[in-house]
């Protein structure tokens, strides 16, 4: 029983911690929004270009993402086979203001087959917006499920708000019961505890604490 009621104290302390967290990010973002609102200009939206790239992944950099890779772009939307499947499809899209890009949204072009017959998808990556920017992620999102050429576009990877603003957008959930639960095998217990306790910044005897 030990082992368990250790656990689950760690669990409680974790979950504490995520939401105090939780709760500073959003005052944060909301203070950083309102000034972005009062000092922004025009923001456009545009499809992405090779030579946005180097401000791509400054955007996913800076916003705590993992960024592109240039062999990655040219593995996706060079090398890849599905391209020649019919008129092209736009590698993305991003949004644009006069001091640079503060949004990106990836998109994919794939190979499918239902019953035989070949369809066009288009997979979503990598949706990422500066905070003071948010508000426009939509119209990220509404340029990717709206594109034409596309039979299918989905995104297996979005998080919860990136999902809701999916669904605002009539897209629907897949229909697979858990698609979007998480699991993990843990080999090493204390130091999957303190890995979590790292990214939620609790450092020193803390993160230690809570194995």
């Amino acid at each position: 029983m030990a082992p368990k009621m250790k656990i689950g104290w760690a669990s409680r302390l974790v979950q504490s911690a995520l939401k105090r967290r939780r709760s500073r990010q959003a005052a944060s973002q909301a203070g950083v929004e309102a000034v972005a609102a009062s000092q922004a200009g025009p923001v456009l939206l545009r499809d992405a270009q090779d030579g946005d790239f180097a401000a791509v992944t400054a955007l996913q950099a800076r916003n705590g993402l993992v960024p592109d890779t240039a062999a990655g772009w040219q593995r996706l939307w060079r090398d890849n086979p599905a391209l020649g499947d019919g008129p092209p499809l736009s590698r993305g899209w991003v949004l644009e203001t006069p001091a640079g890009i503060v949004g990106y949204a990836g998109n994919i072009p794939l190979r499918g087959f239902f019953r035989g017959s070949a369809l066009r998808l288009a997979a979503g990556h990598s949706l990422t917006v500066d905070p003071g920017y948010r508000l426009h992620a939509r119209r990220l999102v509404s340029a990717f499920l709206r594109q034409p050429g596309a039979d299918v576009c989905f995104s297996d990877s979005a998080n919860a708000p990136n999902g809701k603003m999916l669904e605002l957008q009539k897209a629907r959930p897949m229909p697979q019961p858990d698609y979007d639960v998480v699991l993990f095998w843990i080999f090493n217990r204390g130091a999957f505890l303190r890995s979590i306790a790292r990214r939620l910044g609790m450092e020193g005897p803390l993160a230690w604490a809570v194995v």
